[in-house]
């Protein structure tokens, strides 16, 4: 039991050192969310898909970025359709040893279609287009070489929609530390 347990700890012990946050490592991630809203009576199906791409640019620096088509119901047959793209760079920050790092975010969101992403309740019936500059802390956990646990925060943000082109423009600005609303997800390495 002795040996089992020693061989365990060397093993453990060198995970540490072989988390790939360092310049040419890439990953990715990304949402698949079905919701269903609605009642026994009437029910409607939203769908996320937004896959994620990254690449260290040197140790403990990515660039990267997520395409994303969200479709959601909008009464009776019809859907609001969004797609959008979002370039993004983040920093990783080691805490206490190689497996746990603090990590910031900077993101640039481009999305059009009849509703934008990421803006609540928001819904035109004309189309939209939107621009979001956002700022994002989180946390990074590295339980083996290749997969990382992610916590993420919303963190700050600005935001511009233009509604059905004609100048009609509205500006938001989110801070999400003040409204825990945390994302939880996993990123894989390689």
């Amino acid at each position: 039991m002795k040996n089992l347990f020693l061989a365990f700890l060397v093993f453990g012990s060198t995970l540490s050192g072989l988390v790939q946050v360092e310049s040419g490592s890439k990953f990715i991630n990304g949402t698949l969310r079905f919701d269903v809203l609605g009642n026994s009576e009437d029910t409607q199906t939203a769908f996320t898909f937004t896959p994620t791409f990254g690449y260290l640019i040197s140790d403990q620096m990515a660039l990267g970025g997520t395409l994303g088509v969200i479709v959601q119901p909008t009464g009776g047959n019809d859907n609001d359709l969004t797609l959008f793209l979002s370039p993004f760079v983040r920093r990783y920050f080691p805490i206490a040893d190689d497996q746990f790092y603090f990590f910031l975010d900077g993101t640039l969101s481009l999305s059009f279609g009849s509703s934008a992403a990421g803006f609540g309740e928001f819904r035109s019936s004309e189309d939209a287009l939107s621009i979001s500059l956002m700022a994002s802390p989180g946390f990074a956990y590295f339980p083996t070489e290749r997969w990382s646990l992610d916590f993420t925060f919303t963190g700050f943000g600005l935001s511009f929609f233009d509604i059905g082109g004609e100048g009609d423009t509205i500006t938001l600005f989110t801070i999400g530390a003040t409204s825990f609303s945390p994302s939880l997800g996993f990123s894989y390495f390689f």
